[in-house]
């Protein structure tokens, strides 16, 4: 990193976070893989534990930059599903941006997953999952590719070994009593293309805001599979760096309903 860039680097990260944090944050950047360390993120509501030198850092500053998603017009999700929460850095985010809403958090790596439920045990009306997100339920394994906590690739699998279980979205619902979801967000490495070239797509009557990330750098056709099976519906869209944030446009051209997203009885 050359001189210039690096003062920018440390200058972007002053004008956020303060000049100790800023220092802090870039010398867990810089340093040696290690044991956990603590960030201050009060955007994040506190103090969230990152793993140095990993993608963690990148998934910091993802947040840091921002914004990450806006927020909603109408009325505020009162459940939000966050599919690939990975260690819990976008649930925090969540949590702070709708702070009445209960958030289910379903990532499938076991590293990740327990640095999740980490960083969300102190928060009300929030729930982590190991699973990953599939068009159908049954068993998936995760391959390794690129950055080690953050990108894998996801097959199907008959189970055993180092299976990982895989839930539907409407399983999700049916499991923890959604009627609709208010907010669903997902990044799945790549997995949204299966995901929504799915035949049976019904559950996404049920959904009203959409945040995504689609990976047609390393998987091509995500974005095509996404934008064609909401094509169905009619949709807003936004751009937010890497997030697509999609919102259900009603038949009277109205925003969804206050009771959008309620969570009902199963």
């Amino acid at each position: 990193m050359n001189v210039t860039k690096a003062l920018f680097h440390l200058f972007e990260h002053a004008y956020r976070l303060g000049w100790n944090r800023a220092v802090h944050v870039i010398r867990l950047k810089r340093r040696g893989p290690g044991g956990l360390q603590t960030v201050d993120a009060p955007w994040l509501g506190g103090k969230v534990y990152v793993r140095p030198s990993t993608a963690d850092m990148a998934t910091i500053d993802q947040f840091l930059i921002g914004p990450y998603m806006p927020a909603t017009t109408g009325a505020p999700p009162r459940n939000v599903v966050d599919c690939g929460a990975n260690i819990g850095l976008a649930t925090r985010y969540l949590k702070q941006l709708f702070p009445q809403a209960r958030i289910i958090a379903i990532e499938p790596d076991g590293e990740n997953f327990e640095l999740l439920r980490k960083n969300i045990e102190h928060l009300q009306g929030c729930e982590a999952v190991q699973a990953a997100v599939w068009p159908m339920d049954g068993f998936v394994e995760l391959e390794r590719d690129g950055l080690r906590h953050s990108a894998f690739r996801t097959r199907s699998t008959t189970g055993g070994g180092d299976s990982i279980e895989a839930l539907s979205i409407p399983r999700i619902m049916e499991r923890f009593g959604l009627d609709r979801i208010g907010l669903l967000k997902i990044d799945i490495e790549g997995a949204e293309m299966e995901l929504f070239r799915d035949p049976d797509l019904g559950w996404l009557e049920r959904v009203d805001r959409i945040a995504i990330e689609l990976h047609d750098l390393f998987k091509p056709g995500c974005g095509d599979a996404f934008f064609k099976a909401l094509s169905r519906s009619a949709w807003t869209y936004r751009f937010y760096g890497e997030v697509v944030y999609c919102e259900r446009i009603t038949t009277t051209g109205a925003t969804p309903s206050p009771l959008a997203g309620v969570a009902t009885a199963s």
